[in-house]
Order: structure tokens, then C-alpha cells, then sequence
């Protein structure tokens, strides 16, 4: 928690107004919104694929995506929905699920990588969400 006041101080006092916002969301999604638009250069694609991806921007937030065959929920999980199976040296290292802003830059970089993610499609639509200068 004092990690995200720190950021939050951060943003508020050294980052430009000008960062991407996401519309009508919850202080807590703003931090790392604003995150992934500094890190990013406020690339409005790359937000809209989180919000495809994870629409609660929850660090720790596993799939919602029930395969019967397995009888569980997808192994994928964080703010881009990084599947374990695919990418087991992420998901399984200790920073993952501690650090939510090395989480995000990994993200950053599947994305730039070219990482078919599952919520590519849904971009243009899910461009409305953010607000960007």
C-alpha cells in the first residue's frame, strides 16, 4: 500500500498533466493507468488492450475465462491476463505479484513483442475508455 501512495505522490507532483486517464475510474486504477501511459508515451493502443485484457487493472487479478476441459479458469493472470503456460519465467517470478509496475512493463514489452493477446481485437472499441492529450 505505501508503494502506491508513494506512486500516487509521484504522479501527482513530478508526472505532466498530460498522462492518459482512464474515464470515470476509481483512484485506484488511475495510478496505474497513468502508469502504463508514462511508460508507454501515452500510447492510447496499448491501454486499450489492458482494458481488453483486465478491465479492473488489478495486478493480482487471475482470468474469468472458464474452460470446461480443464474444469478451471484459465492460468493467465495480472493486468494483460499473462498466460502462465506461455510465459511461465514472468508469471513465476517473485516480482509479478510484488511489484505491480514491473508487472506492467513487462506487459509493455509482450505488447511491443508482438504477443498475440486475446484482446487485440476489441482495441478500437475499448479506446473510448481513456481520455488522452
Amino acid at each position: 500500500m505505501l508503494l502506491i501512495l508513494s506512486l500516487a505522490w509521484h504522479l501527482a507532483v513530478f508526472e505532466p498533466p498530460s498522462l492518459c486517464t482512464k474515464i470515470e475510474a476509481p483512484f485506484t486504477q488511475q495510478i496505474y493507468v497513468r502508469y502504463a501511459s508514462s511508460i508507454s508515451g501515452d500510447d492510447k493502443n496499448f491501454l486499450a488492450l489492458l482494458q481488453g485484457e483486465n478491465d479492473t487493472f488489478d495486478p493480482l487479478r487471475r482470468s474469468q475465462i472458464y474452460d470446461p476441459r480443464t474444469n478451471s479458469y484459465e492460468d493467465s493472470y495480472g493486468f494483460c491476463q499473462i498466460h502462465r503456460p506461455s510465459h511461465r519465467e514472468l508469471v513465476e517470478d517473485p516480482l509479478f505479484f510484488s511489484d505491480p509496475f514491473w508487472q506492467m512493463e513487462r506487459c509493455l514489452e509482450l505488447y511491443k513483442g508482438g504477443t498475440p493477446f486475446g484482446a487485440k481485437k476489441n482495441i478500437p472499441h475499448n479506446k473510448q475508455y481513456f481520455d488522452c492529450p
